[in-house]
């Protein structure tokens, strides 16, 4: 006998579970860093230099649209139409230092 699939949205997979906790608050700080605050309270640098000359995101080397990033569904993003998400940012970010 076959079964109808659920219909129930609590049953929908929406793909792979999140690795990292969300995006809860951000800084954009000199030199192309993040400072973000994550959904463990966790506060961490995400560098974004390494990504300046990949496609999209050569939009961002202007400071003035780089500092316009905030957050959408605990993932960043620009109005330039570049976004990171979030599991990319806390796997590829450091723990931020005293003092940092």
């Amino acid at each position: 006998m076959n079964q109808i699939p659920s219909l129930n949205p609590d049953d929908i997979e929406y793909g792979p579970v999140p690795i990292g906790p969300q995006v809860v608050d951000l800084e954009p700080l000199w030199d192309y860093r993040l400072r973000l605050m994550f959904s463990n309270r966790e506060i961490r640098i995400f560098d974004v230099k390494p990504y300046l000359d990949r496609g999209i995101f050569q939009r961002l080397r202007d400071e003035a649209v780089f500092n316009e990033a905030y957050i959408e569904a605990g993932s960043v993003e620009w109005p330039a139409g570049v976004g990171l998400h979030h599991d990319t940012l806390y796997l590829k970010s450091t723990p931020e230092e005293a003092g940092q």
